[in-house]
């Protein structure tokens, strides 16, 4: 599988609490055939982090099981800033209104000074709903280097991500 390609999934936070979930989780991913790293799970900024406590003790054991940690939507909710000071993420989801706004200088100023956050607490920032080619150029030029949405895929069927992943090995 092409290393650069990364799977991930939406969860609720409140399912990380679930061990029996957890221990599946780990286990499918250990004797899946994705490589370490590949695979991560997305908690949405829309949930309620501040009900959640020992939420990064959750995050160390799915880090020392090789899954990643994004936190979706990040920027147009309230709680952003405060969980990125108490919790370690591998990648930080642009809310995909800042991308659509991109000939916006506000919203150009605001996805640069995001990038720039994640330089500074080591997590790579993603920009959902890349349509055009140029939508991924301005992000290049602003330092966003990974990019989601239609520009290359549409959402699929698991039936057709596993034959467009047997296609990429070839």
């Amino acid at each position: 599988i092409d290393p650069s390609l990364k799977i991930s999934v939406n969860l609720d936070l409140d399912i990380l609490y679930d061990k029996e979930f957890m221990d599946w989780m780990i286990d499918y991913i250990k004797h899946s055939a994705l490589p370490k790293n590949q695979f991560g799970i997305e908690v949405t900024e829309k949930s309620r982090y501040s009900q959640h406590v020992d939420l990064n003790e959750i995050f160390n054991i799915l880090h020392q099981n090789y899954i990643n940690i994004y936190m979706d939507d990040f920027s147009m909710g309230h709680t952003s800033i405060a969980f990125l000071q108490n919790s370690t993420f591998d990648y930080v989801k642009l809310d995909g209104s800042l991308v659509k706004n991109i000939d916006n200088e506000r919203s150009r100023n605001i996805i640069e000074s995001i990038v720039n956050l994640g330089k500074t607490l080591n997590f790579e920032v993603v920009a959902e709903y890349v349509e055009t080619h140029e939508q991924k150029f301005k992000l290049e030029a602003l330092g966003c280097n990974i990019y989601q949405g239609y520009l290359y895929y549409r959402p699929m069927k698991v039936e057709d991500l596993i034959r467009e992943l047997h296609k990429n090995q070839k």
